[in-house]
């Protein structure tokens, strides 16, 4: 009787470790753009002028995960894009992306 209550036991803690939560990755904190031109320069952006009239300046970053292949955009420094061949971490930090509405974005076309 004792051995069928210990298989009972081991039985039951297996099962309970096979339901427990997977960790979830880490998700990557997003930078905040630099909102001047010494601070941009400093980080290693461009200022440059930026929209449709080109009348605003704004710091053109480069993301150093660019490229990396991911599943939402939590896993990037900046934009997880759907491409035809898959989905990878934006090259920068400001362009223009579309949400697509499930944690990835499109890049816009000009």
């Amino acid at each position: 009787m004792n051995n069928l209550k210990t298989i009972k036991i081991i039985f039951i803690v297996f099962f309970l470790a096979a339901c427990a939560a997977k960790p979830k990755a880490p998700i990557i904190s997003k930078p905040i753009l630099p909102k001047t031109e010494e601070s941009c320069i400093a980080r290693g952006g461009e200022w440059i002028f930026a929209g449709p009239q080109n009348v605003a300046k704004y710091c053109f970053l480069q993301a150093s995960d660019a490229g990396k292949k991911c599943k939402t955009s939590n896993d990037c420094q900046s934009e997880c894009v759907e491409r035809k061949n898959g989905n990878f971490c934006a090259d920068t930090f400001s362009d223009c992306f579309a949400p697509t509405g499930h944690g990835t974005v499109t890049q816009c076309v000009y």
